[in-house]
């Protein structure tokens, strides 16, 4: 197996070389960030805004679109959906999970509050992303049998 000349990468030197997943690695920065930066005191003044923009973002946007996205990667082609659509539905869906979570959350010794909801959130996220991400490398792999396939036949 001789890496140097290409001829066979591992599957995590084909993400960590691979510019279409960039929005995982996004969407996994937001959300540590998000996490880290809910432990923000609420009397430091200025700084609070910040809690505030990521903590809107976690819980308005991510992980609705990454429920979407790795939905989207396994059912049909993401093509279909336009932008709006897509952050359209990613808020919807985001405030449905988050109500499914509270409603977890609400039975279990932890209780609603901010640090569960938080944690709750962001390994929901993340699990999303990866189920997403593993979703379209493997859309990948079968679209390059298909047309290795294809090509075999025509030949």
């Amino acid at each position: 197996m001789n890496v140097a000349n290409g001829d066979m990468l591992s599957m995590e030197e084909k993400i960590k070389f691979n510019l279409s997943v960039n929005w995982y690695w996004i969407v996994i920065v937001l959300a540590m960030v998000t996490s880290i930066a809910v432990l923000i005191p609420e009397n430091l003044y200025p700084i609070i805004y910040v809690r505030y923009l990521f903590t809107i973002v976690l819980l308005l946007f991510l992980p609705g679109y990454t429920f979407l996205r790795a939905l989207f990667t396994i059912s049909t082609k993401p093509e279909n959906l336009g932008t709006l659509e897509r952050y359209a539905f990613s808020i919807g869906l985001s405030l449905a999970l988050l109500s499914i979570l509270g409603l977890i959350l609400n039975y279990s010794p932890w209780g609603i509050r901010v640090l569960p909801i938080t944690l709750g959130l962001t390994s929901m996220t993340i699990a999303f992303a990866l189920l997403a991400l593993l979703g379209e490398h493997k859309n990948k792999e079968n679209l390059h049998d298909a047309s290795g396939l294809l090509s075999s036949i025509k030949s």
